[in-house]
């Protein structure tokens, strides 16, 4: 049964089947592996690591068990130990992908980016990653001289990763590269905009641009390939320019909505299996969204009309389409004095417009929102607000929803 429920997309329901097996059989790999993964899918990971610990003892030689450990390990920060798991797994098999760029997750959450960098690459040996491929014959750029040369850079993964990336884009103009770059078809405008002597097309099969390159790279391989990242490259302001035109419709809207701070939340990540660890509820946000002087806007993308109705201190713009009119949630969120959010795709928007974000992370964070502090290492305007070990929200978003309180107090609306 709970395999089951597993599958419909449910394990909270799963885990009290497996919770039943193993105390049936409490020495049964299987059983206990069932059991911790979903604790660690569930944000479980501290109350997993006994079970995952115990599997490695039953199963000194399975390497999905140190992947699991590992992994456990990560959504608690606990790098250092999760490289070890890693090691020992790899020990065992030296060409286990996952546990490799698991390694680099690990290696780049202590900010140990030189080897984390090389372990990185074997995200292309994963089945999943075929599909990012780009089918150019252009020897692939992994360091040295560009300047006078012609480089591909092609996006990857999506809008997130690509927005990531893409804030070395002035490094590569600066060391004299002549730039194409193949991304997402809703970033075309906004970074054509930003960059009119780089040519940006739109990322399709058949590909928009033929051959005539020096080189190409992958966009998620540049920190590696500039050699001295982050030491070496500058942060930019932004890399994203929204429509003018719209850029002052939203102003409008925004100015329709009374005085008051503006400030654009988001609070839900669609991505598989992490983005349960990556969200927070709306219906948590109170100490932040009962804060006083303040217009709040709705930045989440996707269905959120059960959560407006819920929360009508939530403006939403009736004519963008939060997922799909990238260039129109640009030039809302251009207009707004802060954004506040989850990890997604919306603070990769307001740290590339350059736009102040405050960065809620809980448990687990990516390692491009750095290893620790304020400082996020590709973003200059995002502020990452931590959690403690365990992910504690509540009081994340009670020191937000202070911070906020003061920032409304002082701030002059400019007749908002």
């Amino acid at each position: 049964m709970g395999l089951l429920e597993k599958r419909r997309g449910d394990p909270a329901q799963a885990l009290p089947w497996y919770q039943r097996a193993v105390t049936a059989d409490p020495n049964n790999p299987g059983f206990l592996t069932n059991l911790a993964t979903t604790q660690v899918e569930l944000g479980q990971a501290e109350i997993a690591l006994p079970h995952l610990r115990r599997v490695i003892e039953l199963q000194p030689r399975s390497v999905e068990g140190y992947n699991n450990l590992a992994f456990g390990l990560h959504q608690l920060g606990r790098f250092a130990e999760e490289a070890e798991a890693c090691r020992a797994g790899l020990a065992l098999d030296p060409g286990q992908v996952e546990l490799h760029v698991n390694l680099a997750g690990a290696l780049l959450g202590q900010g140990d980016y030189a080897q984390g960098l090389e372990e990185w690459r074997w995200r292309w040996k994963r089945p999943v990653m075929a599909r990012h491929k780009r089918p150019f014959s252009a020897p692939e750029w992994q360091g040295g001289e560009m300047a006078g040369k012609k480089l591909l850079v092609c996006g990857e993964q999506g809008i997130g990763d690509e927005l990531v990336y893409f804030t070395l884009l002035p490094e590569l103009v600066r060391r004299g590269a002549h730039l194409t770059v193949e991304c997402d078809p809703r970033l075309v405008g906004l970074l054509s905009r930003r960059f009119p002597e780089i040519a940006v097309v739109a990322c399709q099969d058949p590909p928009l641009v033929g051959g005539g390159f020096d080189a190409q790279v992958a966009c998620g391989d540049l920190p590696a390939a500039l050699g001295d990242w982050p030491s070496g490259a500058t942060k930019p302001s932004a890399i994203l320019s929204p429509d003018v035109d719209r850029a002052k419709a939203c102003r409008a809207w925004l100015d329709g909505l009374g005085p008051g701070l503006k400030v654009g939340v988001s609070w839900r990540s669609k991505t598989h299996y992490m983005g349960r660890m990556k969200s927070l509820p709306l219906e948590r946000w109170e100490p932040v969204l009962s804060v006083p002087g303040v217009v709040f806007v709705n930045l989440q993308y996707g269905d959120t009309k059960d959560e407006s109705r819920r929360i009508p201190q939530l403006h939403t713009h009736p004519d963008i389409d939060r997922l799909t009119d990238m260039e129109g949630l640009c030039a809302l969120i251009s207009e707004l004095d802060l954004v506040v959010s989850t990890s997604n795709v919306t603070p990769h928007l307001a740290g590339a417009l350059g736009k102040a974000c405050w960065l809620l992370l809980g448990g687990m964070a990516y390692w491009y929102w750095g290893a620790g502090g304020e400082d996020t290492p590709f973003y200059s305007s995002v502020r990452a607000v931590r959690a403690c070990v365990g992910g504690d929200w509540e009081d994340l978003l009670t020191r937000i929803g202070q911070d906020l309180a003061e920032r409304s107090k002082g701030a002059r609306t400019h007749g908002r």
